[in-house]
């Protein structure tokens, strides 16, 4: 990223921040305000994005996992009620957010020792017909 790009990102959060993580103290805000954005396009509600954070101790590296099913793109949950159907395709985003501003900072070592991802890329599943 550029020096001006860094400068419009750090801007950005501060008044994300300051507008929306007042009170925020079960989440991250950095990896709360970057599930929020990169999940934009798919209207998740903010119960919906909290529910899809998996960021603690033991987590595999795994921050946040979202599984959506359909073309319209319908969360699935674990607690419904009744199950989704009429489903042609899932789509699966897992997150891992890293900010150098924090205390451990970024290693790249950290992406290739995900042995949660690693397991998880190697599952495949056909859609019976």
């Amino acid at each position: 990223m550029s020096q001006h790009e860094v400068l419009a990102l750090d801007a950005n959060f501060e008044n994300w921040k300051r507008d929306r993580a007042s009170g925020m103290t079960s989440v991250e805000p950095f990896l709360y305000y970057s599930v929020e954005h990169i999940t934009k396009m798919y209207n998740l509600t903010d119960d919906q994005v909290r529910y899809g954070i998996t960021d603690h101790s033991n987590d595999g590296g795994i921050d946040a996992i979202y599984c959506l099913a359909g073309r319209a793109n319908v969360l699935i949950r674990d607690d419904a009620t009744t199950p989704p159907t009429g489903i042609d395709a899932i789509r699966v985003m897992v997150f891992q957010s890293k900010s150098s501003l924090s205390d451990t900072g970024f290693k790249p070592h950290d992406l290739t020792t995900s042995t949660s991802l690693r397991f998880l890329l190697t599952i495949s599943w056909t859609c019976p017909r």
